[in-house]
C-alpha cells in the first residue's frame, strides 16, 4: 500500500503526530520518511480497528471517529476533484477561444497574402506593359 519504512538511526521508536515535531529543521529525506510513517501508522491502525470490529470487539459508536475521518478525507477528495474539473473546464474553454482566435488570424493573414499577390500581378502587368511600349 505504502512505500516500506526505513526508520533513520536516530528517530528512536515513538511515532504518530509527535514524530512530526520539529520538521521544520528535518532535511527532505527525514521528511519524508517521517511522513512514510505516520501514513503506514495510520494505514494500519484503520486496518487493525476495521478487524476488531469485524471481530466484535469494538461497537459501531466506538468506531464513529474513524468513520468521520475517513469522510473528512474522501470529501476533501471530491472538493479538490470538483475543483480540478472546473479549472480543467476553464482551460478548455480558453483553448477553445483560441482555436477560434488562432482561425481568425489565419483568415486575416490568407485574405492580406491574397490582396497582396492581386495587387502585385496588377503591378506586374502595368510594368510589362509599360517596358513594351
Amino acid at each position: 500500500m505504502f512505500e516500506k519504512y526505513q526508520p533513520p538511526r536516530t528517530y528512536g521508536s515513538s511515532g504518530g503526530a509527535l514524530s512530526l515535531t520539529g520538521l521544520e529543521s528535518m532535511s527532505a529525506a527525514e521528511k519524508t520518511a517521517r511522513i512514510i510513517a505516520v501514513a503506514n501508522d495510520m494505514a494500519a491502525s484503520i486496518i487493525y480497528i476495521a478487524k476488531q470490529a469485524e471481530a466484535g470487539n469494538l461497537t459501531n459508536s466506538q468506531i464513529i471517529p474513524i468513520y468521520n475521518f475517513i469522510d473528512s478525507i474522501l470529501g476533501l477528495e471530491r472538493s479538490q476533484t470538483k475543483s480540478l474539473m472546473r479549472e480543467l473546464d476553464k482551460q478548455g474553454s480558453r483553448i477553445a477561444l483560441m482555436e477560434k482566435q488562432h482561425s481568425r488570424d489565419i483568415e486575416e493573414l490568407t485574405k492580406c497574402a491574397m490582396e497582396t499577390i492581386t495587387q502585385m500581378k496588377v503591378r506586374i502587368a502595368q510594368l510589362e506593359k509599360n517596358s513594351t511600349a
